[in-house]
Formats: structure tokens, C-alpha cells, sequence
């Protein structure tokens, strides 16, 4: 069965709806199994996955002298892999007072775990806690709740068949260890980004008012409708509450419901050789303004608990290899990182290492390094070089051969990217690395820059090495399968409305390319938005929409706006879900 692709910019709950039915009857039919199922009925309940909640079968029960696990430990049970306590040592702010924007360079000891070791261009998947107040927004909401900080259990009303008849036991959720509801809201539950349509089903049968239970059903419905007011508000669970006070939300609803806070990776910008014990993360703090900068301020989830944590204190985090984005094997190979913004962080990483080698050992007897060459961005000089001292230290011992620095915001300069460095400043330099001297090349940073920054590089062998457009575009793949093409990228990171406006309005067309619209009625406007019109489901069209932001990416990117996702996936350095979006 074809693999089925989603936009999160728009129609992705609709587009796996669409797929999940076509995939689960191929299933029963390679595997010849179903013959007697009614496939409307399966449909409706594999697209409803927990539709059987109901305040009846759940409960929460007091656990009597329990006292809560470490987080560490809660994590590694609720994510099924080892999570490791780091204490924090420092936090930096890299940027100038009056550059009005935060870079953080955050010191973290690993307490000589043995599974923290890691090697330059791995990654740190942090796990982050949810802000104070938003977490009392939604405690505040809660019906019939116990005390937010007591530690309960909550438990399973479960029916077994006998010989006997059925047999209903209250069993022990496995979903989360003994805990206070606060700590669960706060460090194991994502209340930040939107609702999934699913929970605002739940929402609905709990709302007491027809009218926000009307406008619940239809954004439950995970349309065009729900696409819109996710995109457009991009509510949090506390801010749902919130618009919708009717709402009498039993705390079991939450517990079982919400989705787990996901951990945010970063692009690890230390070397252990440097700094041995010890693990550094770059990171831009998120902050921007929700509806088009209107709606209330967001937070980065990660980022800004990096930024509010004191000294000593605990983060959970495991460290994730990058295979593919190490040091060449050969250090005589030359070698070009190209990293804007916080895409520097990983390069850092790398430029300590080499300092680390061409300063230790025997002179006589040290192997012959190749010229590394980095290509950073950023807005001005004075503010935002955030490794400026750094990268010169290292072009003095003899780690960078050359540093070169685009400015997109210099007073009185022209504005000046990577993607400008490379064609119009050292194309020869590119060209001759690639091709004399099988170098590599790495990229780290958003998506959008790294794929201009890849057109650059197949217009730079046209022009210096002489290939038609199809050859360079084939040498450069060939670059990547080889692995000397490197990319560690963020998800979507959108930096104005422009942008913003322009890849949303690209997404809906490709989304309204396999829409079939009938007729059309009004619906009640959800709270802040017009009318909108309620359509139908999609057609037999395929969709084939790339996904706009891959999971397990780094966040480390340097800009925000009203759409920046800041933790994600998506997104290892930082904020994205992944994605990298920092959240």
C-alpha cells in the first residue's frame, strides 16, 4: 500500500484519517483476515482510539506514604528508554544586551554517566517541564480533582470474559507512575500545543453549554475547520479551557487523553576531549506572539525552562548518536560547515575537537590536518556573532583555516546569507574542495536555508565546474549517498507572516487539490474566528504532500514568529515537536 504523507501545515489529521481506512482494509486483505468485520465500523473505531472513555472507568486513587519516583526515572518508564539526570553547571546568554533577542549556551555535568558519552555532531534530547502558570490554569479547571499535589494513582476499570460471565476489575494505569496531578500537567503531559481533534471530542461531551459544545464537535471533527482555528490561534490547552467555560473537565479525562511532553533535541556543541564529563547546547530562546502577533505570547516550552532553571539543578536528557553527521574518518580530508544562527551549534563541536588534536601529541608525529572552513550567519556583527572570540581562538591554534561571516542585518551593508558566501565569495574555494580534494560539506540549520544552500552548490559546480544543471544535481546526490554531504536540519521555521502566509497558502492548495467540496453549511464560529463552512471528506485522490517537519530534528534555530512550533518534534535543537519547530 502506498505510504501515505501529511502537511502539518494543513490537512494532516484529515489526510491520515483518509489513509489509515485505506491501509487497515490492504491489510486485511494481504494478510486475509477481517472477512467478517463491517469495515465502516472498524474505520470508525481505528480512528477513535480511546472513544471508550467515560468518567465511569477511570478513576484516581489516593497512594497512601508514596512519594513520586525521580522524574528521571518516571521518564525513562513513560518513554520506554533510559533517561539520564544532568545537573546544570552554567547558563550564557551569547547575544549583546541590546540585540533584544536570547541565545543561550547552557553547561550541563554529566555525572560521569557512561551513557552520556557521545561524539561531535550527536545529539541531547532534553526533557523539558511545562510553565507554572499553565499548568495552574488548567489545575484550576479540573472538576472534582483532588489535591493537586497529593499522589495518587489512577486505575482502569477493565472486563474480562469468564466461563462465569464478565468479570470487571479496577487494574493499575501503566501509563504513568504514582504521581501529583501537578507533576504529571508539568512534566510528563504536552498542555502547549493545540488539542488533537480526538480530546476536543472528549471536550465537547463534557461542555454544559450548546453552544461550545456545537463549536467543540466541529473542530473534533478535524477538518478544514479544525486546520484553520489550530493555524490561526494556535491555542493551548489552558487557553481552550479558557474560551470554552462550561467545561467541567475531570482530571482522569487529562491523564488518560493528553499527549506525553515529547523531548526536544539540540545539536550537541561540545567536545568531550575539551571538556571532558561536560555536554553544551546552544539554544535560541523561543518566544513570539500567537494570530499573527495579536494572540497572547507563547513560550518556547524547552527553551525557556533552560532559561529559568538555576544552578544544580536536574535535567533529564539521553544523548542520541548522529551517524552521519561526524568528523570525516581522515582528518586529512578538508572540510566546509555552513551554519547560521544556532546552526553553528554542532560546528562548535567540531572546531574544539580539532583544537584538541592539533594541540596534543608528539608535533613530529601528528598526522597532517585538512583546512576546515566555516560559513556562519547572522544579523549583525556586533549583537549576534555569538562565537565570534571563540572561532578566532580557533583560527589561531590552527583548528578553523578561514572563517567567514554573512550579515543580513548590518547597518549600512548590503544584505549578505551563507547561500551569497558560497556563490559569490569563495565558489572556487567550494569547487575545488569537492572536486580536488574529495572534501565534505555539512549544513546544519532550518530547512528552507539548508535547501537554498544545496541549489547553491549545484549552481556553483555549473559555474566553477563546468556541468550541466542535471550533472551537478546528480553530483551532489551523489555527495549525500556517499556521505560527504552532510545535514543536520530543522524542521519549518517561520520567520515572518510573509513566510508564514506563503508556505500556509501553499500547503491549502496542495491539500484542496484532493478535497472534493459538496455543498456547503455554516457552522458556529469558534471563539475570536468568522464563520468558516464545514466540508466534506476528502476524495480518492492520494495525497502526496511532503511533510513539512520531520520529528527527530534538531532545534537550535535562531528565529521565531507567530507560527514557530518551539519544541515539536520538531525540531535537535530545541523547541520543534520535532519537527524542529522549538517546540
Amino acid at each position: 500500500y502506498k505510504m501515505g504523507e501529511g502537511d502539518e501545515l494543513c490537512g494532516q489529521e484529515e489526510s491520515f484519517r483518509k489513509w489509515a481506512k485505506g491501509v487497515f482494509k490492504a491489510a486485511c486483505d494481504t494478510f486475509c483476515v477481517g472477512d467478517d468485520l463491517n469495515m465502516n465500523e472498524a474505520s470508525t473505531t481505528l480512528l477513535n482510539s480511546d472513544s471508550t472513555w467515560s468518567a465511569d472507568k477511570f478513576r484516581l486513587i489516593p497512594t497512601e506514604g508514596a512519594t513520586e519516583c525521580n522524574i528521571w526515572e518516571g521518564l525513562s518508564k513513560v518513554h520506554s528508554r533510559n533517561v539520564v539526570p544532568c545537573r546544570l553547571i552554567s547558563r550564557e546568554n551569547l547575544q549583546a544586551p541590546e540585540s533584544g533577542r536570547e541565545t543561550i549556551l547552557v553547561r550541563l555535568d554529566s555525572q560521569g554517566s557512561d551513557d552520556l558519552h557521545y561524539a561531535p555532531g550527536d545529539h541531547l534530547a532534553i526533557y523539558p517541564a511545562n510553565e507554572d502558570h499553565l499548568v495552574q490554569a488548567v489545575l484550576g479547571r479540573l472538576d472534582n480533582a483532588p489535591d493537586p499535589d497529593s499522589i495518587v494513582d489512577m486505575e482502569v476499570l477493565q472486563e474480562k470474559q469468564t466461563p462465569l460471565g464478565a468479570i470487571r476489575t479496577w487494574m493499575t494505569s501503566e501509563r504513568l507512575p504514582p504521581c501529583s496531578l501537578r507533576t504529571a500537567l508539568s512534566r510528563y503531559f504536552d498542555i502547549t500545543s493545540p488539542p488533537a481533534p480526538q480530546l476536543l471530542q472528549h471536550l465537547a461531551a463534557q461542555a454544559t453549554d450548546e453552544d461550545e459544545k456545537k463549536e467543540l464537535e466541529v473542530l473534533g471533527k478535524g477538518d478544514s475547520r479544525y486546520e484553520d482555528w489550530k493555524f490561526e490561534r494556535t491555542p493551548n490547552l489552558a487557553e481552550v479551557l479558557e474560551d470554552y467555560p462550561s467545561l467541567k473537565v475531570a482530571p482522569t479525562l487529562l491523564l488518560s487523553q493528553l499527549s506525553f511532553l515529547q523531548q526536544r533535541y539540540y545539536s550537541i556543541s561540545s567536545s568531550q576531549r575539551m571538556y571532558p564529563g561536560e555536554i553544551h547546547a546552544t539554544v535560541a530562546v523561543v518566544k513570539f506572539a500567537t494570530q499573527g502577533g495579536v494572540g497572547p505570547i507563547h513560550n518556547g516550552v524547552c527553551s525557556s525552562w533552560l532559561n529559568r532553571l538555576e544552578k544544580d539543578e536536574i535535567v533529564p536528557c539521553f544523548v542520541k548518536a548522529a551517524q552521519s553527521f561526524h568528523l570525516p574518518e581522515d582528518p586529512s580530508v578538508p572540510m566546509m560547515m555552513v551554519g547560521p544562527g544556532t546552526g553553528i551549534a554542532p560546528f562548535r563541536s567540531f572546531w574544539q575537537h580539532r583544537q584538541m588534536e592539533v594541540s596534543t601529541g608528539d608535533p613530529q608525529s601528528r598526522p597532517k590536518y585538512g583546512q576546515m572552513t566555516l560559513v556562519f550567519g547572522c544579523r549583525q556583527s556586533k549583537t549576534d556573532d555569538i562565537y565570534k572570540h571563540e572561532t578566532s581562538q580557533a583560527k589561531e591554534d590552527g583548528a578553523l583555516t578561514e572563517v567567514y561571516t554573512a550579515l543580513s542585518r548590518e547597518p549600512g551593508v548590503p544584505k549578505t546569507y551563507v547561500q551569497n558566501v558560497i556563490l559569490e565569495q569563495i565558489p572556487q574555494k567550494v569547487c575545488d574542495l569537492l572536486l580536488k580534494h574529495n572534501g565534505h560539506f555539512y549544513v546544519c540549520g532550518d530547512v528552507s536555508m539548508a535547501a537554498d544552500v544545496c541549489n547553491t552548490l549545484e549552481a556553483v559546480m555549473e559555474k566553477e565546474g563546468g556541468m550541466t544543471a542535471k550533472n551537478a544535481k546528480d553530483f551532489v546526490d551523489k555527495l549525500k549517498d556517499c556521505n560527504r554531504y552532510h545535514e543536520d536540519i530543522f524542521g519549518v521555521t517561520l520567520r515572518t507572516q510573509e513566510v508564514t502566509d506563503r508556505v500556509r497558502s501553499a500547503a491549502r492548495k496542495n491539500w484542496m487539490r484532493v478535497k472534493r467540496l459538496r455543498p456547503s453549511t455554516v457552522v458556529p464560529p469558534a471563539r475570536g474566528l468568522s464563520p468558516v463552512r464545514e466540508s466534506s471528506s476528502l476524495s480518492s485522490t492520494p495525497m502526496s504532500t511532503p511533510s513539512a517537519t520531520p520529528s527527530a530534528t534538531p532545534a537550535n534555530s535562531p528565529y521565531s514568529s507567530p507560527l514557530h512550533r518551539p519544541d515539536p518534534a520538531v525540531l535537535a535543537n530545541g523547541d520543534l515537536p520535532v519537527l524542529h519547530i522549538d517546540e
